[in-house]
């Protein structure tokens, strides 16, 4: 019986909004299904996940617009400024070439100076030695007064010893005129 069922065909209906169809064992057809149902798997999840990365780029967009144009924004102002940096930095070239000339002259007359206070020094240290000698001389002063004073004396007494000299002598010339006579 089983191999006279089978050759047996089936009839098979279905009740869809009052219509009535007969088909053969093959399922029956889906009305109203769109045209991306029918494809298959793999079109329908790559047309989903494009439809995500549209929709994911265009949040994005609308999220970050308004950030991405403040940014370039700054980037603007930022180059504004360097530009006037650049501009600022070729003017201190000049004025640094200036001051090079600058240091350059002080360093010369920094080396005249230091000659200068080469030379200076060697006076200071003549003037020392001088002083030193002054010095010595001041020390002997107080000798060559005791000294002088000496001297005055002996000379006072050389004086008397003169005059009694010239005393004695005149005597003896008187004794010696009275012995001629």
């Amino acid at each position: 019986m089983k191999a006279t069922e089978r050759e047996t065909p089936d009839a098979h209906f279905t009740v869809d909004k009052q219509n009535i169809s007969l088909w053969p064992r093959e399922p029956p057809p889906k009305t109203g299904s769109s045209l991306v149902l029918k494809k298959p798997l793999t079109v329908r999840v790559a047309v989903i996940c494009l439809l995500l990365v549209l929709v994911t780029s265009i949040v994005l967009q609308a999220i970050f617009y308004p950030w991405l144009m403040g940014t370039i924004s700054d980037v603007k102002t930022n180059t504004q400024v360097l530009e006037g940096r650049v501009d600022n930095i070729s003017t201190f070239g000049s004025e640094i070439q200036k001051n090079n000339q600058g240091i350059e002259t002080a360093g010369i007359q920094i080396q005249i100076l230091k000659t200068s206070v080469e030379k200076a020094n060697v006076q200071i240290q003549n003037l020392t030695r001088s002083w030193e000698g002054v010095d010595h001389l001041n020390a002997q002063i107080p000798e060559l007064k005791r000294d002088f004073d000496k001297a005055s004396a002996l000379n006072a007494k050389v004086r008397g010893l003169q005059s009694s000299l010239e005393n004695i002598s005149n005597l003896l010339k008187g004794q010696s005129k009275s012995l001629r006579k």
